[in-house]
């Protein structure tokens, strides 16, 4: 079995055990990495994530979507940053907003909320990582999903207000990570 430490380099050789040790990997904030892109489309935010234990080189991203029409289309990310190619998504966490369909197991269609997941599968077939999606009802909107992955992917010090967008006002402030980001919508 490949193990974390050698299989980071190799996308190929990430098995879903390697998948999974990253997702659950104790991460913590990377202070001054927030950074906020307006867009007319909705919310765009990213922040970094480094691993708890400094020897090893682990470093993530997370983004957060979310539009300003629809409270139920919005994403909440998690990627792995490789050192050589682009940065391999390991969980989307999704509204309801738009049909699912998982072309590497059977086809079968559905729609609500739900959770992409790479897996190993989908790297050897050459599909985008996290290709493959199950339904959840682990949550239920934008912030209880937020709250869901800060669990989920073993963040120690997550975002203490819980993000609240509010669709009425545009000069809505959304404070996280000590920053201020105004939504532009």
């Amino acid at each position: 079995m490949a193990t974390l430490r050698n299989s980071i380099y190799y996308p190929e050789a990430l098995t879903n055990e390697v998948i999974d040790a990253l997702i659950s990997l104790p991460k913590r904030w990377k202070k001054g990495s927030t950074s906020y892109r307006p867009d007319p489309r909705g919310l765009k935010w990213d922040c970094e994530l480094q691993a708890i234990e400094q020897t090893l080189p682990h470093r993530f991203k997370v983004f957060l979507r979310q539009s300003p029409k629809l409270e139920d289309s919005f994403s909440v990310g998690l990627t792995y940053k490789i050192e050589v190619g682009k940065d391999l998504v390991l969980m989307r966490i999704n509204g309801s907003s738009h049909e699912h369909t998982n072309p590497i197991i059977d086809g079968a269609k559905f729609q609500g909320f739900h959770i992409h997941k790479a897996t190993h599968e989908a790297i050897s077939a050459g599909l985008s990582p996290d290709v493959f999606a199950s339904l959840s009802y682990s949550y239920t909107d934008f912030s209880s999903a937020l709250n869901y992955a800060w669990k989920l992917w073993n963040v120690a010090n997550p975002v203490d207000k819980v993000f609240k967008l509010n669709y009425a006002t545009e000069s809505s402030i959304l404070k996280t990570c000590g920053t201020q980001l105004p939504l532009l919508f």
